[in-house]
């Protein structure tokens, strides 16, 4: 969660917890803090799904990384071996299984993987000649199929976390837009109850961020602190969400 998305959350947190110790009863107020609840509240959902996919994205690219060297220190430098031994016999395949371990991004390494087993395939009795090893062979495939299905994994859950955190952004804003609208009647409650005003006005301050791109606004009482820069993804540490009632 970006660090300007989560001082807005915890902001409207407290505001929903002043509310509900001092009570406007009339409907309009009565509206703004049922709003309020079902922002927080949906915040908790989205942000559980935040880090969730966060979870899965580092678990997949874990999977792939793991299956990267198990092929690169065995099974592709096995085929490539052989295949540069049957060169002597057919020297067109020379280029066919020239291969290096390298850090290429996993989509590319799975296309050249590909490349070398069906080049394999096609010279396979060949290839047998030269020490090519069935059981190698029969072991590539599957784990080439796990490689595609960790890389599928990953983008899913990649797009997941994007999407969390665009709608992460969203809430904080209705939320900060709610709290400006409340903030106009607090101050007018409240205009002789110095106390109140002053507690009204510190939990409605978001604290130490970054002022949002784009534009929205703080209201009176929120003026941002500039000093805390956007941190999209990092998981936050705990008691930094409240949790909606």
């Amino acid at each position: 969660m970006r660090a300007v998305d989560r001082r807005e959350l915890e902001m409207g947190v407290r505001v929903r917890e002043f509310e509900l110790a001092n009570p406007d009863l009339s409907p309009g107020s009565e509206r703004a803090a049922a709003d309020l609840t079902a922002y927080l509240q949906e915040a908790d959902v989205v942000h559980a799904d935040q880090q969730d996919s966060i979870r899965r994205e580092r678990a997949a690219t874990a999977r792939k990384q793991e299956i990267r060297l198990i092929l690169n220190a065995g099974h592709l430098v096995h085929i490539a071996r052989a295949g540069v031994a049957a060169s002597r016999e057919l020297p067109e395949l020379e280029h066919t299984f020239a291969f290096r371990r390298d850090r290429k991004p996993f989509a590319n390494f799975r296309s050249r993987a590909r490349s070398l087993v069906a080049a394999a395939e096609t010279h396979r009795e060949l290839l047998e000649r030269h020490g090519l090893s069935s059981t190698v062979m029969e072991g590539l495939t599957p784990m080439l199929d796990d490689l595609d299905k960790a890389i599928g994994e990953g983008l899913d859950a990649r797009r997941a976390h994007v999407g969390a955190s665009a709608r992460l952004a969203e809430l904080a804003a209705a939320v900060v837009e709610m709290v400006r609208t409340m903030d106009g009647l607090n101050q007018y409650r409240f205009r002789n109850d110095v106390a109140r005003l002053a507690e009204w006005n510190s939990v409605s301050r978001v604290i130490d961020v970054a002022p949002r791109k784009g534009g929205t606004k703080p209201a009176d009482g929120m003026t941002p602190v500039e000093g805390t820069p956007p941190n999209d993804g990092t998981p936050p540490t705990a008691g930094e969400m409240g949790t909606a009632a």
